[in-house]
């Protein structure tokens, strides 16, 4: 388990691919792409690495908690915008009811940690991809 200082400050970093309201965002990346790159086929691998994080996020986990679905988006971002980066926790109760189960706050840690693992590792391919796309020529 990471300690909760190092996790947070990776965390408020991490949280701009997803932030629908800044320029670091994935649909605001894609735009770029659109726009930018004169490449169809990078265009065409940054969907789907953007569509391979959504749907590893889009996944139910191997649980259900009060007999209702969770996916690693909802533990993703429920942990994100009800824990560490924002206090909207009416947005995200079922992640909120989890983690104040017995056990729940560290089973929804575990999943979100694996969360994190796949979206650092799409982030990573698309760092790549991008030095391809916009890189100096």
């Amino acid at each position: 388990m990471p300690e909760i200082e190092h996790l947070e400050a990776y965390i408020l970093n991490l949280r701009f691919f997803f932030q629908k309201s800044d320029s670091t965002d994935l649909r605001t990346m894609e735009l770029l792409y659109e726009r930018e790159c004169k490449d169809p086929s990078l265009t065409a691998q940054f969907r789907e690495i953007r569509d391979a994080l959504n749907g590893a996020l889009d996944r139910d986990t191997w649980f259900r908690f009060n007999d209702q679905r969770v996916t690693y988006r909802a533990i993703f971002e429920g942990m994100i915008y009800s824990e560490f980066a924002h206090a909207n926790k009416r947005k995200h109760a079922l992640f909120q009811q989890m983690i104040r189960h017995p056990f729940g706050y560290m089973l929804t840690m575990g999943e979100f940690l694996r969360c994190i693992g796949a979206v650092h590792c799409g982030l990573v391919l698309l760092r790549n991809l991008n030095s391809r796309a916009f890189g100096a020529a």
